[in-house]
């Protein structure tokens, strides 16, 4: 399933939060909650990581980087079960690790949902438009 889009949605004292419909997947009954790059958390479904993962399967093992990334990646994944309300419940140390505190963003990103904060995704995103000093229509060149 592809998703795009973006909500706004608010953090429990638990560390619970609501997965919004529209990144709701029929008949899938737990996700995947995983570090993400750039700050934030991806969100997969299990058939979505296991393709991540068979992707890292046939990258060369003779790399250390390459293998030090593999550990760094799965080290942090859980498996998530959205309770009755359809909350799900992100661990402390990927709270952590994305800066999470009363709001999180849900963005859709084709194969997964990223859960973003709200300030770290906009830092993020200022700090790219300066860094590579690109534009919407520099980016949109990819479809032409």
């Amino acid at each position: 399933m592809k998703h795009w889009g973006r909500v706004t949605n608010s953090l429990d004292s638990k560390g619970r939060v609501s997965l919004p419909p529209r990144f709701r997947v029929a008949g899938v009954e737990s996700y995947v909650l995983n570090r993400g790059l750039d700050g934030c958390l991806y969100l997969y479904t299990p058939e979505q990581y296991e393709k991540t993962l068979e992707t890292l399967h046939n990258l060369p093992g003779n790399k250390k980087n390459l293998r030090f990334f593999m550990r760094e990646w799965t080290k942090h994944t859980t498996d998530v079960v959205p309770d009755k309300q359809n909350r799900i419940l992100i661990s402390k140390e990927l709270l952590e690790l994305a800066g999470l505190k009363k709001e999180v963003i849900f963005q859709g990103a084709n194969e997964r949902v990223e859960i973003w904060d709200p300030e770290r995704q906009e830092q993020y995103t200022r700090r790219f438009h300066e860094e590579q000093a690109l534009t919407f229509e520099d980016i949109a060149e990819i479809f032409d």
